[in-house]
């Protein structure tokens, strides 16, 4: 590596880090980076740029970036990539390639406790109710399918109910789910819910299951 290499490739770093908004200057220093086989340069001034606070545009543009840059250099360890598209999401709720490409990472390292923490940090910021539902419905499903994860995977189709109570197909499955792993208590409470929209005959028959419930896996008469 050449001194006037070296130099150069200094300067388009300190370029970038002072005006990250210019793409022709992130274009030297990719180009400067292969050139010079220094791409550990590079990632470190991704993560100081995308560490500051951002504009939601400024952090979509560098990010796509970064995220390109990750996968074609250190497309192994997808540990640089999943930082640098969380912080995006940090600065970016509305980022969905962001999401996208986080959580097929994830998914493609089988990170199932990443990925669910993911899923749980967009749940809590998103406002949007549609939106809280695909990603409940998407969660519980790697929660239960991959992760193996019962706990997760109850407590999102608990979160998941009343925002569709329309669903009919929602409480069979959470029971299930709480019969399967003798959350007895759980599934009492979720019994009980259920009364108010139910016929007589069909309160008899759950009031009857709650009963059996207590005496027979509660040992409480």
């Amino acid at each position: 590596m050449s001194e006037a290499s070296r130099s150069e490739f200094e300067a388009a770093i300190a370029a970038a880090r002072e005006n990250p908004e210019q793409e022709e200057t992130w274009d030297q220093v990719e180009t400067l980076a292969g050139e010079l086989d220094s791409p550990d340069d590079v990632a470190a001034l991704f993560r100081d740029v995308l560490s500051r606070d951002l504009s939601p545009e400024l952090a979509d543009q560098i990010g796509e970036r970064a995220a390109s840059f990750f996968e074609e250099w250190f497309g192994d360890d997808p540990t640089g990539l999943a930082d640098v598209l969380g912080r995006v999401l940090e600065l970016n709720l509305e980022a969905d390639w962001a999401f996208q490409r986080l959580t097929l990472a994830l998914t493609e390292a089988q990170r199932w406790d990443q990925l669910l923490a993911v899923y749980d940090s967009i749940i809590a910021r998103s406002e949007d109710l549609g939106r809280q539902v695909e990603l409940l419905e998407e969660a519980s499903q790697v929660a239960r399918d991959m992760a193996d994860d019962s706990d997760k995977a109850i407590a999102y189709l608990k979160q998941l109910r009343p925002l569709k109570p329309e669903d009919d197909k929602l409480a069979p499955a959470l029971e299930r789910l709480l019969e399967k792993h003798e959350r007895w208590a759980d599934l009492i409470e979720l019994w009980r819910t259920l009364l108010d929209d139910q016929t007589q005959e069909e309160q008899a028959t759950t009031l009857g299951r709650i009963s059996a419930c207590y005496l027979d896996n509660l040992s409480d008469p």
